[in-house]
């Protein structure tokens, strides 16, 4: 029985290690220049290999596997957005240099402090970056500390988006109310307070622009 077969109809095979093949498959790309998206989400991959070739690309998911070391990504200046959630990666250096990157998802990987993240502040167009995901419980060491979100915002003053949360204009308004009605209904469920407080938050909603 093939590996194909035992995992089941149109199941992607692992990969283990990023190849030529693997890109050119994936992509329908004869060359690995040609190629701007590449989703390897959940393919066992342990090492990036080569892909560090596809020096065009701009959009990159490889979440959900089992990566330690971003070095492959150096050479990747155009890459745009960029999903490494969900595997075992300490450090973000290999970023240090991708001037286009607007958008890191690097929830629930190993990053234990600040500091590891010092590479990202000096690029120009960075502004999205989500180290926790809430919802889907991952995490990074980093998360847990004193004043996370302070000492983020002090090293990254132009992010706009961390976490999920809109940080400023009329969206992290939003935000913020949509978090209040949240929590009211939450407490709501579990008997600790009323809904009084719902229309009031509604009213503001309402009179939004």
């Amino acid at each position: 029985m093939s590996e194909d077969t035992e995992k089941g109809a149109g199941e992607p095979k692992p990969l283990t290690q990023v190849t030529r093949q693997a890109l050119k498959t994936h992509s329908g790309e004869f060359e690995l220049d040609s190629i701007t998206y590449i989703n390897f989400h959940d393919r066992g991959i342990s090492d990036l290999g080569c892909i560090g070739e596809c020096t065009n690309l701009q959009h990159l998911n490889v979440s959900m596997n089992d990566i330690s070391r971003l070095a492959p990504l150096s050479t990747l200046k155009h890459l745009v957005t960029l999903d490494i959630s969900a595997n075992r990666i300490t450090q973000l250096d290999a970023l240090k240099d991708a001037d286009s990157l607007h958008t890191l998802n690097a929830a629930g990987n190993l990053i234990s402090s600040i500091d590891k993240l010092a590479c990202l502040a000096k690029l120009e167009h960075f502004s999205n970056l989500r180290l926790q995901d809430k919802v889907h419980q991952l995490f990074n060491p980093v998360c847990h500390g004193a004043s996370y979100k302070k000492r983020l915002l002090s090293l990254m003053p132009r992010l706009k988006v961390l976490d999920g949360e809109v940080l400023s204009g009329k969206g992290s308004e939003v935000f913020r109310i949509c978090s209040e009605i949240d929590a009211a209904l939450q407490a709501t469920e579990n008997g600790t307070c009323s809904t009084s407080g719902l229309p009031l938050l509604h009213t503001t909603l309402d009179s939004m622009p």
